[in-house]
């Protein structure tokens, strides 16, 4: 998969952030987003928010691996 945009790029570092296998790597994916989140709109934010949200949800759910 190829980022193709900020809001790309923001959706995957907040998944980035969410699945890291350990702090600082969260940490750094985390400060990655935020600093895209800069180029977004606020409803571009919440809708990656959710994305990432509804995607955790399906992995918890054993939906998706």
């Amino acid at each position: 998969m190829q980022i193709q945009n900020h809001y790309e790029a923001f959706r995957m570092g907040l998944w980035l952030a969410v699945t890291a296998p350990t702090d600082a790597q969260s940490d750094d994916a985390l400060r990655m987003a935020e600093s895209i989140a800069g180029y977004l709109s606020d409803d571009e934010i919440e809708r990656a928010k959710a994305e990432v949200e509804a995607r955790i949800d399906l992995v918890n759910s054993g939906k998706l691996v």
